[in-house]
């Protein structure tokens, strides 16, 4: 679906410097999500499975073998409701997680705060695989419907509206209650590096014996992003 591909490209992408540096750590990315009710920021730890994903936090940065490299969070809303508070509280959802990770992290995290609001791709991709016969029509309308559409400086139309009047409603009616609660959230991708082990001095009975035999080629670790 395009918004976990958007967030693996993301998470890739935050690794590309690391992985040059080869020879010194290995990097992995690790991304989690928070969910929300509708209309709500504030965190509620029983709601689908947001203890795991707080446990998920705490085991990430609590591990000792790894250095956090980055951390990102962004929020979203579903359509429902204004268009301007549902970005207005898809941010302060993605604030939410922010403090969350800045208390796990004990304050260590430096996290970024990306763009937040309604993720439409993630709505377009559950319509790819929606049965409905009219989610062909409702994807070419959020593939090609402005937010907001203006002739002579006046918003005649707009995305939301078209996708509202979609089947006389019922389009809008299946999407609320099947495709919008999971459009409640707020993701943290992290970037981290292994840390390399020490390397143990040798004596000189074993450096002789190092010394003696035929050299051995050494191939770098496996990266992974």
């Amino acid at each position: 679906m395009r918004a976990f591909v958007v967030c693996i490209i993301f998470c890739i992408s935050c690794c590309l410097p690391y992985a040059a540096r080869g020879e010194d750590a290995i990097v992995d990315s690790v991304s989690v999500r928070l969910s929300f009710l509708r209309g709500v920021s504030e965190l509620d730890s029983a709601l689908c499975g947001n203890n795991n994903t707080l446990r998920r936090l705490n085991d990430v940065f609590a591990d000792s073998a790894y250095v956090i490299n980055s951390v990102s969070v962004r929020g979203s809303a579903s359509p429902e409701g204004v268009f301007g508070e549902n970005n207005t509280l898809a941010s302060l959802r993605s604030a939410t997680l922010a403090q969350v990770v800045g208390d796990i992290s004990c304050g260590i995290a430096d996290v970024d705060t990306l763009r937040s609001g309604i993720d439409w791709d993630m709505l377009s991709g559950k319509l790819e695989s929606c049965q409905e016969k009219w989610a062909p029509k409702a994807i070419e309308i959020i593939d090609n419907t402005p937010i907001w559409v203006i002739r002579e400086n006046r918003v005649v139309d707009s995305r939301i509206r078209r996708l509202k009047r979609l089947e006389r409603g019922k389009a809008w009616e299946y999407m609320d209650t099947i495709f919008f609660p999971g459009m409640r959230y707020a993701d943290c991708c992290i970037t981290r590096s292994k840390k390399m082990q020490d390397q143990i001095p040798l004596s000189a009975a074993d450096a002789s014996v190092v010394e003696s035999e035929e050299p051995v080629e050494i191939t770098p670790p496996h990266l992974c992003c």
